[in-house]
């Protein structure tokens, strides 16, 4: 259900690497999600390291989205 005058798009920040070390979920969703990609200015950020037994997901609100058309 969409609340009227809020955006009902996601966007979810994925990073390549956490610190030095590699985030999984990147690497699992890289190539399905290369061409859909919809801005938004609500963002969540996803990350899971090789040691991880649970992925993070935490509200993005500071950065801002670029988007190339």
């Amino acid at each position: 259900m969409a609340i009227e005058g809020l955006n009902s798009d996601l966007t979810l920040t994925i990073d390549k690497t956490t610190d030095i070390v590699n985030n999984e979920v990147f690497a699992a969703v890289e190539l399905p999600l290369q061409t859909k990609m919809s801005p938004s200015p609500s963002r969540l950020r996803i990350n899971k390291s090789p040691r991880q037994k649970t992925i993070i997901v935490a509200i993005d609100k500071e950065e801002k989205t670029l988007m190339n058309k």
